[in-house]
């Protein structure tokens, strides 16, 4: 008996990098040999000796997520999110009941959410646990980069997310009482 050969298709490559967004603009500048390299400008680098790295300018997550979703995610998660965004559009690919089992993703990351995890330590250390928010662990660990996107092609037609963004109306804001 002849094993079965498990086979896979990659159906597309999604980038977000120093170099641009998305898949196209990031091949064009690495082939005219541009580099994404450029002084710090997320944090206040003054204090530590390597003021140079490779940031993703320009990117607004809410071209690939609605704001509430923004608020919730680690920027390593919209990155990913947008960068699967731009791998998904080339194949078409529509998820339906007879291949949800069957497709799956792929996201690299080393660890993820930081920025996340600081200021909710912070929070905790200075106004007490009840200030952490409850989105904190949704909000920063690495699987949910792959695990988001697949929910939310799950969920809804994506086909229209990888456009440019266009302002909503503001919604009214909800104050809450104790």
């Amino acid at each position: 008996m002849i094993p079965q050969r498990r086979r896979v298709v990659v159906t597309g490559i999604g980038l977000v990098s120093p170099l641009g967004i998305g898949t196209e603009q990031t091949w064009s500048a690495a082939l005219a040999g541009r580099s994404g390299i450029a002084p710090v400008s997320l944090f206040d680098a003054s204090s530590i000796p390597c003021r140079i790295a490779g940031e993703v300018k320009g990117f607004d997550p809410r071209d690939f997520l609605d704001q509430k979703d923004v608020k919730k995610t680690a920027r390593f998660i919209q990155f990913a999110i947008a960068a699967s965004e731009f791998a998904i559009a080339p194949a078409r690919l529509q998820m339906q009941k007879e291949n949800a089992e069957r497709v799956g993703v792929y996201v690299g990351s080393g660890i993820g959410g930081f920025e996340i995890i600081e200021r909710e330590h912070s929070k905790l250390t200075t106004q007490g646990p009840g200030r952490v928010s409850p989105f904190f662990i949704t909000a920063s660990i690495v699987n949910l980069a792959a695990g988001k996107f697949l929910l939310g092609l799950v969920r809804k037609d994506r086909t229209s997310r990888a456009q440019p963004h266009v302002p909503r109306a503001p919604t009214p804001s909800v104050k809450r009482t104790a």
